[in-house]
């Protein structure tokens, strides 16, 4: 199943920013380094990355997810790293922006438009959070991770009651 079967007006949503998403994407292909750095030697920053984020080091980790991205702009995880960081240095609109990219690179991987309704969530983006929620639930009900999909499905039932 996908966004289209589910919900029209998410994939509408998400099909006017595939383009800019890709054209986006298209100039991080061509500005990362050549060849693109491997992501299993980029490892030991990476665990630097989200030990400084334990830590509560945002600045460091955001420093250190800013460098993984530009040696490996096609990395989902390292998208999603560098929102975590920005989330916790309070840039709620760039968190979200690169978790879309996360997703948009990784599209098979739940957790990564999870964490963007939970930004849309904290933006008081009420109408796309829910969308991408019933998109989330949907697209989670038959699969093996259903601790993802009862957040979502909690996260959506909380999200509808409170407004």
């Amino acid at each position: 199943m996908s966004f289209k079967t589910y919900s029209p007006e998410l994939a509408s949503a998400f099909e006017a920013s595939d383009e800019a998403i890709q054209q986006l994407l298209d100039q991080l292909k061509a500005s990362a380094p050549h060849p693109p750095k491997d992501p299993a030697q980029l490892e030991p920053l990476y665990a630097m990355g989200f030990s400084a984020l334990q830590a509560g080091q945002s600045e460091t980790a955001y420093a250190v997810f800013m460098v993984l991205v530009s040696q490996a702009p096609l990395e989902a995880r390292f998208y999603a790293g560098l929102s975590l960081a920005q989330k916790a240095r309070k840039e709620t609109e760039a968190a979200y922006l690169s978790m879309v990219l996360a997703h948009h690179l990784d599209k098979g991987n739940l957790k990564y438009p999870l964490a963007a309704a939970e930004l849309l969530m904290a933006l008081d983006q009420r109408a796309p959070a829910r969308l991408a929620l019933m998109g989330v639930v949907a697209l989670s009900h038959n699969t093996a991770d259903k601790p993802l999909h009862d957040r979502a499905q909690a996260l959506l039932e909380l999200y509808s009651h409170a407004g």
